[in-house]
C-alpha cells in the first residue's frame, strides 16, 4: 500500500513536469479596427500534442469570449485576433490562456 502511494505521487509529479502555462502573453487593442491582438510564448516539442487549448477573455469581470483550439501556430507559441467593438477608456480586459497539458497564465490590460 505504501509503495502504491509513493508510485502514484511520483507519477503525479512527473506529469506535472511536462505541463506549463504560456511563458508570456502580449496583448494590444487597436481602437481604429476594434481588434484585440494576442500573442504568446509557449515553447513545446510538438505543437500538435502540447499547445494552448483554451482562451478566455473577460471585460470588466464578465466573460465575453471563450475559444477552444486544437493546436498553436508553431513550437514557440501562437496568436489570436478578436474583434471587440465599443470598448471604452479604462475598460479592463483579462486574458487567460490554458495549456492542454495543464497550467494557466493570465494578464490584465486597462485601455487607455
Amino acid at each position: 500500500m505504501k509503495n502504491t502511494l509513493i508510485i502514484l505521487a511520483l507519477l503525479a509529479i512527473a506529469c506535472g513536469l511536462f505541463a506549463h502555462p504560456a511563458d508570456e502573453i502580449y496583448a494590444s487593442y487597436k481602437a481604429a479596427s476594434q481588434t484585440l491582438e494576442i500573442s504568446f510564448d509557449h515553447k513545446v516539442k510538438d505543437s500538435k500534442e502540447h499547445y494552448i487549448d483554451h482562451v478566455e477573455i473577460s471585460l470588466n469581470g464578465k466573460t465575453i469570449i471563450t475559444q477552444t483550439a486544437r493546436t498553436q501556430n508553431d513550437n514557440t507559441g501562437g496568436s489570436f485576433i478578436y474583434k471587440i467593438p465599443n470598448l471604452q477608456k479604462n475598460d479592463k480586459l483579462e486574458i487567460t490562456l490554458t495549456c492542454n497539458k495543464g497550467g494557466k497564465k493570465s494578464t490584465v490590460m486597462a485601455l487607455k
